[in-house]
């Protein structure tokens, strides 16, 4: 079946044997980065490599340049010698140009939440560095070696997940970016927190001194939203093809129709991602035998399950694009022109198309789940659980179990008939009963154990409201009134939530009813 595997026909073979055998190394600057690059340094150990063509380092150190000498020429830059938002109409003097990046990156130190993942964090900082090497944003050519080399040493900046509102870039979850640059905050090294300075100093570089407008170059822009999308591209297109896989397999579970993947019902409604999909069914289905079917049609799950996967299918192509051009983007405020020597205020920070996009995603991934869940439901009922209820836990403790389907309301339910066996069970596991008298765990008083023979077998008299048995070495106590069944408590005795109703008790024969959805007990002794 390997040649039939959907996880091999991923819309872009070049970039599937990418992901199989990663580069040891991604070129950043003057080339188009993919989702896969970004895969391969986050998650497969590839490093980077700053572009080495003269002209582009040129362009680079231009652009530094020329901020220089425009702030040296009196000019007014957002960010650089003025206040942040409503305080751009404040001038910062000349003495503290300097050091306004500093106290930029610092006053932004207040992150919260759980820390970003190893490969998130390696995601966020290749999108920085990418996004800073179009030249755009006035840095050095050596802040981007030292980022570059951060990556490569693998010394990831311990940053918050919460913090950034994207409409103004994500600035306080770059800051630790930046922090880490200059040696401030902590980083972890070699599966260790530490001290940013120290393991600068252990691997040789020097903490950077950001020069006027690095630190609003390396915090204002998009890259944590950019990096994390990328990641959830990736995971979200595997699951569009697993999900065509357990497809396949749950028409085999359930002798389904694998008519219902033929090409031309695709090539009559042509949206590309179905048709993959049902391309990818068909494959698995390869080479089986029609067994007689069941049905005319099968269920919306099976059936339609390409016309679902295909959304989500497609949905990955434009966000696909939006992803990537967001990656290839300066999307920083103001830009600096190197060649025509201009200083340009905009808001390419905004994140409005990863927001968009992701949004989007988590609706089609959402869907996948309930296509899934829907197609589990469907698999043979009566054989999972009805080995799981006699070959299962209740076997193991010397009970003989039968159960039936009730289908009410929409919720599949089991009626459970559980007659105890003295003795012990075919395994040979000690059944007599465990629970001792007195108060359930939960602290419920009125429970007692029953009138037993110490062998699993319940004997007279019946149990009357309020009052407990234990079944073997069951997983509750089978309770009559307002206590525990199945560890779930109950409104009232005997009535049930809606699920189900049941007939009295009889002491040789206790009934319950068991919901296949969350674990709840369907109904009530």
């Amino acid at each position: 079946m390997a040649e039939n595997d959907p996880l091999s026909h991923a819309p872009h073979a070049s970039s599937s044997a990418e992901l199989a055998l990663p580069a040891d190394r991604v070129t950043v600057g003057g080339r188009h980065l993919t989702i896969e690059d970004v895969i391969a340094v986050a998650e497969q150990g590839a490093g980077v490599t700053l572009c080495q063509d003269p002209l582009w380092v040129e362009r680079i150190e231009r652009g530094a340049r020329f901020l220089r000498e425009r702030l040296a020429d009196g000019g007014i830059v957002y960010g650089v010698n003025t206040g942040y938002g409503d305080a751009c109409v404040v001038g910062v003097p000349p003495e503290l140009v300097e050091a306004l990046p500093l106290q930029l990156t610092r006053y932004h130190g207040c992150g919260m939440g759980d820390y970003l993942d190893a490969s998130q964090t390696r995601a966020v900082m290749l999108a920085r560095l990418n996004s800073l090497a179009h030249g755009y944003s006035g840095v050095r050519h050596l802040l981007l070696q030292h980022l570059s080399e951060l990556i490569n040493q693998r010394v990831l900046p311990r940053i918050p997940a919460e913090g950034s509102v994207g409409a103004s870039g994500d600035l306080t979850p770059l800051s630790y970016v930046a922090a880490a640059l200059i040696g401030e905050r902590e980083v972890e090294y070699q599966g260790q927190l530490r001290p940013a300075t120290e393991v600068l100093q252990q691997i040789g570089l020097a903490p950077l001194t950001l020069a006027p407008k690095e630190g609003l170059a390396l915090m204002n822009g998009t890259a944590v939203m950019t990096g994390l999308a990328c990641l959830a591209w990736r995971r979200a297109e595997v699951l569009t093809q697993l999900a065509s896989r357990l497809t396949a397999l749950s028409t085999l579970a359930l002798n389904g129709r694998a008519a219902h993947f033929d090409a031309m019902l695709f090539a009559a409604k042509p949206h590309v991602g179905q048709a993959e999909s049902a391309k990818w069914i068909r494959a698995d289905l390869a080479g089986r035998a029609e067994a007689p079917v069941e049905r005319l049609q099968d269920r919306y799950s099976i059936r339609c399950a390409p016309h679902v996967i295909g959304v989500a299918r497609d949905a990955l192509g434009w966000m696909r694009r939006d992803i990537e051009t967001e990656l290839n983007s300066a999307n920083d405020n103001p830009l600096i022109d190197p060649d025509g020597e201009r200083v340009l205020h905009g808001g390419n920070f905004y994140g409005g198309h990863i927001a968009f996009a992701m949004d989007a995603l988590k609706v089609a991934v959402a869907n996948l789940a309930d296509l899934m869940d829907r197609q589990f439901r469907q698999r043979p009922r009566s054989r999972i659980h009805q080995s799981w209820f006699q070959g299962g836990p209740y076997r193991c403790f010397g009970l003989d179990c039968r159960s039936t389907e009730i289908d009410h309301a929409g919720q599949r339910v089991f009626a459970v008939d559980r007659i105890a066996q003295p003795g012990q069970s075919q395994y040979g596991h000690d059944c007599r009963p465990r629970l001792p008298a007195g108060p359930d765990a939960d602290g419920t008083s009125g429970c007692r154990p029953c009138a037993g023979d110490g062998a699993g077998r319940h004997l007279t008299p019946a149990p009357t409201a309020g009052e407990c048995y234990p079944v073997g070495r069951c997983f509750g106590r089978i309770c009559t009134g307002g206590r525990r069944a199945f560890g779930f408590r109950r409104p009232g005795p005997r009535a049930g939530n809606g699920f189900a109703r049941h007939s009295r008790v009889d002491p040789q024969r206790h009934h319950a009813a068991v919901s296949s959805q969350h674990g709840r007990c369907g109904g009530r002794i």
